[in-house]
């Protein structure tokens, strides 16, 4: 065996732990019991050793030998023993999560769904300001003079163009839209992604890049046809600065004496349980507390409570609707299990959404929590450590969701005509 630059075995060790969290370290003596009694770390040390040892580990296409290394035992160990949220990253992996975390990406800014339509663009991304937009269908990308349809090879000679362009070139994309070709020249490169768009029946409040920070930034134009008294925000993620976007536009709403509110969580996935936090104290009185419970997370060494940050409620809002569909999960329906428990403003006959393929209307039913702990080696791992419920800390919408009433199942499209509908009565 050929060697390599550490002992495969040594570092197996710490991928098959129990996650350890910075704060171990200061632990040391518990941690070292716990690595030489652990019956399930000696047995796998022994199975890897004898691998390492003996065993002949070839390429099943090629039949040529290869070596394993750590990442490949570790990701073999999670996708092999955990669920489909949990994830082992490498060094580098993780620090693209990191920055991702805060906002900060490096491409175009789109993702595409498996019909070749863009599924989502993110805000301030090169590719929303290029001009594209979620539903557009894929023709072409040219990069460098040389065209790659999105028809060859089922779209994988179209993604391995796009992402094989360099930092700072110029792609142009082509796509189907309402019948016409259009094209679009996209500079790919590092931008702060946004999360959040305002808009009512004058202006356009979007948060756009100055001097690597988003600024709001107020465009004459309102996105959709509303009355005097109701502003719309699209919240696309819990994650980056989103909390503090959501303020902005909430302040601008109030300011512009505007006092119904349709908040759109179509295709939000989720993200983090602090900015929920940040989040709800803004759209929950719960009459004044200042401790506000969001939802409480039962995992394996027991309880925690989530509270909203302090009572922080725009007592300007006398009503507010909810949009949603079968992409709406995870903190964005930790978000409306809250709100509904509370009834600030906002109840079941509020809820909006919009039926999936299959003609059903419900939520994407996630209420397990990830939380993400570095390891010695450098990388990390995601892994579900608890189950979330709403604040009664009975109710868990896991692999259920929410439905709401008949009139508010509406066809996919249908849901923000649904909402001004119903804040006009």
């Amino acid at each position: 065996m050929e060697n390599q630059k550490s002992s495969i075995i040594k570092k197996v060790l710490l991928y098959t732990l129990v996650p350890l969290a910075i704060i171990l370290a200061f632990v040391g003596g518990y941690f070292s019991r716990y690595l030489f009694n652990s019956k399930a770390v000696s047995t796998t040390s022994d199975i890897v050793a004898i691998i390492e040892r003996l065993g002949y580990v070839y390429d099943p296409v090629t039949g040529e030998k290869r070596e394993l290394t750590e990442e490949d035992i570790a990701d073999v160990l999670v996708s092999g023993l955990l669920d489909r949220y949990s994830a082992y990253y490498t060094e580098q992996e993780f620090n693209t999560v990191n920055q991702n975390a805060k906002g900060n990406y490096t491409g175009i800014g789109i993702s595409i769904s498996g019909t070749g339509e863009i599924f989502s663009v993110t805000f301030n991304s090169p590719a929303e300001l290029s001009g594209l937009l979620p539903g557009d269908k894929l023709l072409s990308v040219s990069v460098e003079g040389q065209t790659v349809l999105y028809s060859q090879n089922g779209g994988q000679d179209f993604m391995d163009a796009l992402l094989g362009a360099e930092i700072g070139k110029t792609v142009t994309i082509t796509v189907a839209r309402s019948g016409e070709q259009k094209s679009f020249d996209v500079t790919k490169r590092e931008y702060v992604a946004s999360y959040v768009r305002y808009s009512d029946s004058q202006t356009t409040l979007n948060f756009r890049e100055q001097e690597g920070k988003l600024v709001a930034t107020p465009e004459s134009g309102g996105k959709v046809e509303l009355d005097d008294k109701t502003g719309y925000i699209e919240l696309s993620q819990f994650n980056g600065s989103a909390g503090e976007q959501m303020k902005d536009a909430l302040d601008y709403m109030r300011d512009s004496g505007r006092t119904k509110l349709i908040l759109d969580l179509r295709d939000n996935g989720g993200g983090y349980l602090n900015i929920l936090q940040e989040i709800a104290s803004y759209l929950i009185y719960n009459e004044g507390k200042s401790r506000t419970l969001v939802s409480y997370a039962e995992g394996k060494t027991g309880g925690d409570y989530y509270y909203a940050n302090r009572n922080k409620f725009y007592d300007n809002l006398t009503a507010i609707t909810v949009l949603a569909n079968e992409n709406t999960a995870s903190a964005s329906e930790c978000l409306i299990g809250a709100m509904l428990h509370y009834k600030d403003c906002f109840d079941e006959s509020k809820l909006i959404i919009e039926k999936n393929s299959e003609g059903i209307a419900k939520t994407y039913g996630k209420g397990i929590m990830q939380t993400t702990y570095a390891l010695i080696g450098g990388g990390a791992l995601k892994l579900t450590t608890a189950k979330i419920y709403l604040p009664d800390k009975t109710t868990s919408i896991h692999g259920v969701g929410f439905l709401p009433s008949a009139d508010n199942a509406v066809e996919k499209g249908g849901a923000l005509a649904r909402a001004i509908e119903l804040l006009a009565q």
